[in-house]
């Protein structure tokens, strides 16, 4: 199964995820698509970030040096934990980076093994998300507690050391004064800040959540209700992405449930709606008839937003891909006219989890497909 995909400089494609269900998997191809076999063993990293442990890999970042860095999980009798690993661009491990080139971030005991929180994403989805700026690195986890559920995020330096000087600890709790909280996605800022993505709980209902940190780790003020954004428009909706466009409008993405439709939101700066965006307004994917979800996005060149997600209903569950302009109407140079493509990779259910722009505007997706009686990973290319 794939969560994660980068490009390096040379157009080889790095896909990250999940192998028999407890290794992490680290996978190179060409350009072309084929596998590359000098990197690694045989063209893939299979292994797990410790021993007597579960392993998942939910994202990979290319580093400066083309060093590459994957972001995942590790889960043992103590709970679950972030996990990283770096690796040289040819797929060998890292040795200056954390023990002899891994880490398990030292956090509290307990962290939950998969996300929830409203998020339409399959129970196997790892639950670690991170995010990386320059030398910053972000990664979260999420807790229960009888007080309400919450998240600690938690900043990393270069090396895999938390980094103290964010929060005190190297960690913040992250919970709304009066929901639980739940943390979907995360988007480090070029100053050590970071912006995150997701939903509260009222008990009545889900609610999309975007919450802002400074980079001393400190709620900002400035940024909605005590550093909090619950998006009120409506129930039953939850945010599992967010970007900044190329006007610096923050563009949250996700589901509701009313109707089930994947869904985009823009906000400014400090939070509020962005009249430039929709007019302030939610937009829904209203192009197919099935329940649908967005999962990830990237901005283009062109300051396209192009998201992918997938349609729901078992052999109904498609691959979706579109282009948003700036002000959040579908671009209609992407997808002969309409704005969007649907793909149907496998028989059955078909989840696109990750999305990568290459130079050339083509558009790489990864992510899994059930096929017999398993999900296999798949990756795709579209001409932008």
């Amino acid at each position: 199964m794939a969560y994660g995909v980068a490009l390096q400089p040379d157009g080889k494609i790095l896909i990250a995820g999940v192998i028999a269900r407890n290794r992490f998997g680290l996978t190179r191809l060409n350009n072309d698509g084929s596998l590359d076999t000098s990197f690694g063993h045989g063209g893939t990293i299979i292994d797990v970030f410790e021993t007597d442990s579960v392993a998942a890999g939910s994202s990979v970042h290319l580093l400066s040096n083309e060093r590459i860095l994957l972001i995942g999980t590790s889960t043992n009798g103590n709970g679950t934990f972030p996990a990283l690993a770096r690796f040289d661009k040819d797929g060998n491990v890292d040795i200056s980076f954390g023990k002899e080139g891994k880490t398990v971030v030292p956090l509290p005991k307990g962290g939950s093994r998969f996300d929830a929180g409203g998020s339409k994403n399959t129970p196997t989805t790892p639950a670690i998300n991170g995010a990386v700026m320059g030398n910053y690195i972000f990664v979260k986890n999420r807790y229960e507690s009888a007080d309400g559920d919450y998240e600690l995020i938690a900043r990393l330096q270069e090396h895999g050391d938390l980094d103290k000087s964010f929060g005190g600890r190297g960690y913040v709790r992250v919970k709304h004064p009066q929901h639980s909280t739940y943390i979907n996605a995360l988007l480090a800022g070029p100053d050590g800040d970071v912006l995150a993505a997701g939903s509260v709980d009222t008990e009545s209902s889900f609610y999309g959540l975007l919450t802002h940190y400074s980079r001393e780790g400190i709620p900002d003020d400035a940024f909605g209700e005590n550093g909090f954004v619950v998006l009120d428009e409506q129930g039953g909706n939850t945010l599992d992405g967010v970007v900044r466009s190329a006007g610096n409008t923050i563009i949250g993405l996700g589901s509701t449930t009313s109707p089930n439709k994947g869904i985009l939101i823009g906000r400014t700066s400090t939070g509020g709606p962005d009249k430039q965006f929709n007019h302030g307004e939610m937009v829904f994917n209203e192009f197919t008839p099935e329940e649908s979800a967005w999962t990830q996005a990237q901005v283009s060149a062109s300051s396209s937003i192009v998201v992918a997600g997938y349609t729901e209903g078992g052999e109904e569950a498609d691959v979706i891909v579109a282009h948003y302009l700036a002000n959040g109407t579908l671009d209609s140079r992407f997808g002969r006219g309409n704005g969007w493509v649907r793909t149907k990779v496998g028989k059955s259910i078909d989840i696109a989890y990750a999305l990568a722009l290459q130079t050339d505007n083509k558009i790489v997706v990864c992510g899994m497909l059930f096929k017999d009686v398993s999900f296999q990973a798949f990756a795709l290319r579209y001409i932008g």
